[in-house]
């Protein structure tokens, strides 16, 4: 399984394969990101139409790993980036250049406003 990371603020897109992804969130959290949580993908509702978007945004549980079009806010997706950056500044002191060069490029992505992940 892969991610699709859209930036609904630049264009900009970014794949990453699930264990790349689920490694940068995990990396992040343990360099203090806290998560507040994905919003309900409102792309979502096309294969939903049995339930109201009402009901689905209550039962939206601000899951991060599955790949259904949520969206992680700008805010969080900052505070991912800016965990990111602290890995990226450890690796080069270990001197670990081209995991840092990949662990900032993810940060730059994330640090750029509202991200929807497919």
């Amino acid at each position: 399984m892969s991610y699709g990371l859209d930036n609904l603020d630049t264009g900009e897109n970014l794949y990453l394969n699930s264990n790349w992804y689920t490694t940068y969130l995990k990396t992040a959290y343990k360099y203090g990101w806290k998560p507040m949580g994905t919003r309900f993908g409102y792309d979502l509702y096309n294969e939903l139409e049995n339930k109201s978007i009402e009901d689905l945004e209550q039962e939206w549980d601000g899951s991060y790993t599955c790949n259904n079009g949520q969206i992680i806010l700008a805010e969080d997706a900052l505070n991912i980036s800016k965990a990111l950056k602290k890995k990226a500044d450890n690796l080069i002191k270990e001197d670990n250049l081209q995991g840092a060069e990949n662990t900032l490029e993810v940060a730059e992505f994330f640090g750029k406003g509202d991200i929807s992940i497919y």
